[in-house]
């Protein structure tokens, strides 16, 4: 007789389990002794299994505690502000970090209209989250958030949409660069004003030399209006200097050029530049600088200003003639004095020839005759005066004090010889009291002020 084999523990406990489920009324089949012991290994072989799946478990609910408190960790410290907004526009939650950039804590953000926090001038964000709402759309947009302290931050946000009930706002702080960008906005304003309403012509170029703007002042200098000037090469600039004919120099390279060649900024350069307006030539002091990104060794672009100065040329060029004649008429004063003063001498020598020739001798014939004290005193006078006349001494007084008269010329010849008040007043035939007149307007006009100082020795010193 052949044996059964023993059913499988598996197949075993599936007929236990049935059995256990016929109606209570009907009795169980009785179980062998070795099925009996066969199920209750199988029974502990489960529980153990049972066992160790639920020590898993909780090994992964510890796990998923863990990583949740260091996704909640991560929620509130990181630097981007989250907040979570219900349909009807209610704050259900929020980060630390939105807190803190609201200026204000976690629960008091709870259950607040987010309008509440919205400057007010983008108070339509509100219509956007209802529309993100309606549309189950993703938004992004820039924004102010008011701070408690009353003053708003600018903040880059984006909402999206969770389910039906809620949305999640994500913001982030770009207060500083809104700041900048309005800084920069306003400063290329200032600079934009200034470059066109500035008397200097002032032309931008890319790094192969192409014009890329210019102010009204370059077009009034060099005749061609904006739209001749984009896109061209270089500016119409003739050469450093113009021929008497008007013809230029040739082989001069421009400014601009040298400066992006170089990457060094090229100083004020005088050029001529022909005007097609005007249909003229046109002086200009016009120099370069190089533009650089950081970083990079080589220009990007370069600016060239310069100045009109044909008036200033013309009239450096207008001095220059005058300077020119004003130095000829200058040497022939020279000529002129030089040969006066060579005439004056010869006439001085002539003179005293004349008085040695044909006076001298016979005054001394005069002194040897018989002669009375007053006629003797006249011939002395006469002879000291010839001698004066002949002298420079006289020359030399009336060019010094040209203001005085020749009464006192008279008078201070006599002090100098020596003569007192009533010798003078006798030998000009006037009263002592009109001598001492005369000697002090003599000192007044020599500036003889101290009346220790003695005239005839300062009218010697004259010789």
């Amino acid at each position: 007789m052949t044996k059964t084999p023993p059913e499988s523990p598996l197949k075993l406990r599936q007929r236990t389990e049935e059995k256990f489920r016929l109606d209570e009324a009907v009795a169980p089949l009785p179980l062998s002794y070795g099925e009996t012991e066969l199920l209750l290994h199988d029974l502990r072989v489960h529980q153990i299994e049972l066992e160790m799946q639920n020590e898993e478990l909780r090994r992964s609910q510890k796990d998923l505690e863990a990583s949740r408190s260091r996704y909640f960790e991560l929620y509130d410290l990181a630097p981007i502000g989250y907040l979570t907004i219900n349909v009807n526009g209610l704050i259900c939650d929020a980060n630390l970090t939105a807190a803190i950039m609201l200026g204000l804590t976690k629960n008091d953000l709870q259950k607040s209209p987010i309008t509440q926090f919205i400057f007010h001038e983008d108070q339509n964000v509100y219509y956007l989250q209802r529309k993100m709402f309606i549309n189950a759309e993703s938004l992004s947009w820039e924004m102010r958030l008011v701070h408690a302290n009353g003053s708003f931050l600018w903040v880059n946000l984006r909402a999206l949409l969770l389910d039906d009930d809620e949305c999640r706002i994500a913001f982030v702080d770009i207060t500083e660069r809104k700041l900048a960008e309005v800084s920069l906005q306003e400063s290329e304003a200032r600079h934009r004003l200034l470059a066109e309403t500035m008397l200097h012509g002032l032309v931008y170029q890319d790094a192969n030399g192409t014009i890329i703007s210019m102010n009204p002042a370059a077009e009034r200098i060099l005749g061609w209006c904006h739209e001749e000037f984009l896109g061209s090469s270089s500016v119409k600039v003739e050469q450093q200097n113009l021929r008497e004919n008007g013809e230029p120099f040739p082989g001069m390279e421009h400014p601009a050029m040298v400066a992006l060649r170089t990457g060094l900024p090229v100083s004020a350069v005088v050029m001529g530049v022909y005007n097609q307006k005007l249909n003229e030539y046109r002086w200009i002091s016009i120099g370069a600088v190089p533009l650089f990104r950081p970083g990079e060794s080589s220009p990007y672009e370069v600016f060239t200003l310069f100045e009109d100065i044909t008036e200033r040329k013309q009239a450096e060029d207008e001095l220059a003639h005058y300077s020119k004649e004003l130095e000829e008429a200058n040497t022939a004063l020279h000529v002129f004095l030089d040969r006066r003063e060579r005439t004056q001498k010869l006439l001085e020598e002539k003179l005293q020839l004349n008085v040695e020739e044909l006076v001298v001798p016979y005054l001394k014939k005069l002194s040897n005759s018989k002669l009375d004290s007053k006629q003797s005193d006249y011939l002395t006078v006469l002879e000291t005066n010839l001698n004066s006349i002949v002298s420079p001494y006289l020359h030399n007084l009336s060019t010094a004090y040209k203001n005085l008269t020749p009464q006192e010329i008279q008078i201070a010849n006599l002090i100098r010889q020596g003569k007192n008040t009533k010798e003078i007043a006798i030998l000009i035939n006037t009263s002592e009291h009109t001598v001492g007149t005369h000697r002090n307007n003599i000192r007044k006009k020599l500036q003889l002020r101290n009346s220790k100082s003695n005239l005839r020795s300062h009218l010697l010193s004259l010789q």
